[in-house]
């Protein structure tokens, strides 16, 4: 019974995916949820900025107890800022910029460069990467080696659920980029729900990551041993 929860919040992509081709039975439905700027890709930039903003405060926050985490901390904070501007087309539709070299050879007529000749698949090729990245987040504390590179972060124990997030969405792009290179227009606006699923994880890791690593802190900082990783009697 411990593990219902879990299922079911592991399943949410998976209902996700069947409500939104269910809906294309309704087209209002289906474009309010997927089109541009609607439901799901509101719900994505909300997603890449809470994990934006967590992924920065964990590389201040761990710049003196792990130069790699700060490092790989700063690296997510800076990618996924890089998507939000992606994702918002770098201001264009809410306010008006343009910059008509790139809009003429940009597929879509915007400012989205993943829509520019061969970086569409070079875009999916990096959303696979990052999904497959965070479905093996919750394995990674099992790696020595991870431990080590990673003091700071190297009692984290991310929810397992965060795998069937992760996982749905490599699994999908992973179809897109092999099986599905020419889908019908619903099968392609799936990908919505992909990036929904990646947008929720990330901003969920980045949360739990930084209470995990603040917390163990704090316990030092009464004591007046702030910066230092607390570290638990055996």
């Amino acid at each position: 019974m411990r593990r219902l929860p879990a299922l079911l919040l592991a399943a949410v992509p998976l209902t996700l995916y069947a409500g939104v081709a269910a809906a294309w039975a309704d087209r209002p439905l289906f474009y309010a949820l997927v089109a541009e700027d609607r439901w799901f890709e509101t719900l994505q930039v909300v997603g890449y900025a809470v994990a934006a903003a967590g992924f920065a405060a964990l590389s201040v926050v761990l710049r003196r107890s792990s130069r790699m985490g700060a490092l790989a901390a700063s690296g997510g904070a800076l990618l996924f800022a890089v998507v939000i501007g992606e994702e918002l087309s770098w201001g264009q539709r809410h306010w008006d910029v343009r910059l008509a070299a790139v809009e003429r050879v940009n597929d879509q007529g915007d400012l989205t460069l993943h829509n520019v000749g061969a970086a569409l698949a070079l875009s999916n090729l990096g959303l696979l990467g990052v999904a497959l990245a965070g479905a093996a987040t919750p394995f990674l504390h099992r790696l020595g080696p991870v431990r080590r590179r990673l003091a700071g972060v190297s009692g984290f124990r991310p929810p397992v659920w965060l795998a069937g997030w992760f996982g749905s969405a490599a699994a999908f792009t992973l179809a897109r980029l092999t099986l599905l290179r020419t889908p019908p227009f619903p099968v392609a606006k799936l990908s919505e729900v992909a990036e929904l699923s990646v947008a929720a994880g990330a901003a969920v890791l980045a949360g739990l990551l930084v209470r995990d690593v603040v917390s163990r802190r704090r316990p030092d900082a009464l004591r007046g041993g702030a910066g230092r990783p607390s570290v638990a009697a055996p």
